[in-house]
């Protein structure tokens, strides 16, 4: 299952980003994790507006939403107990943010965290090219943390690579996250080293 998950993921990042930088991201040696935590309350999404609409993607409709928005891989982390938000601007999906408290998570594992009833881990937060830089990526974080604190979760973790500069100014500028690890990650297709423990 998570090979195939990989291989889709891999045409996904080839068809949006480039071959170049597809492959980048599965062959590197000592690349650093920053891992990250941020407190989070019920806010205003000043940033929303009335062309935007938000879908929460679980266990019961992703089959669904998978064939409307033409977004692969879904029922890979809806399996491993993961939610997702989507945001959707004029009928198509803009980007989407995944979500678990699942601590057998296979990334919990790797930075080494456990969480809590009212802690959550973000990861995949994508957004597609044509609406990056506008206020696409701050809605979709806002109504998933809204959404969070309705659930009882009050702090979430997550992580970016320190070479990826638009994460970089995400986690640091946006959301404030507080830096709390950084952890080596080797990667060869398949195979990662993630401070020195083999994930496969």
């Amino acid at each position: 299952m998570r090979l195939i998950y990989l291989l889709k993921r891999l045409v996904f990042q080839v068809k949006v980003n480039g071959l170049k930088n597809a492959f980048k991201e599965m062959i590197y040696r000592d690349r650093k994790i920053i891992v990250i935590e941020k407190e989070i309350a019920y806010e205003e999404n000043v940033y929303r507006d009335d062309d935007t609409d938000f879908i929460i993607i679980d266990q019961f409709n992703y089959g669904e939403m998978k064939r409307k928005f033409n977004l692969g891989n879904m029922e890979y982390f809806v399996g491993k107990n993961a939610r997702c938000m989507v945001a959707v601007k004029y009928g198509m999906c803009a980007g989407y943010q995944w979500w678990t408290q699942d601590n057998g998570f296979r990334d919990l594992r790797k930075l080494r965290l456990n969480l809590k009833g009212n802690e959550a881990y973000l990861f995949d937060l994508f957004v597609f090219p044509e609406h990056r830089g506008g206020n696409v990526p701050k809605s979709l974080a806002v109504e998933t943390f809204n959404h969070l604190c309705s659930c009882g979760v009050n702090k979430f973790y997550g992580f970016y690579f320190s070479d990826n500069l638009r994460a970089l100014w995400w986690h640091r500028a946006f959301l404030k996250a507080k830096e709390i690890n950084k952890i080596k990650m080797q990667r060869f297709l398949f195979l990662e080293i993630v401070d020195g423990r083999l994930f496969v």
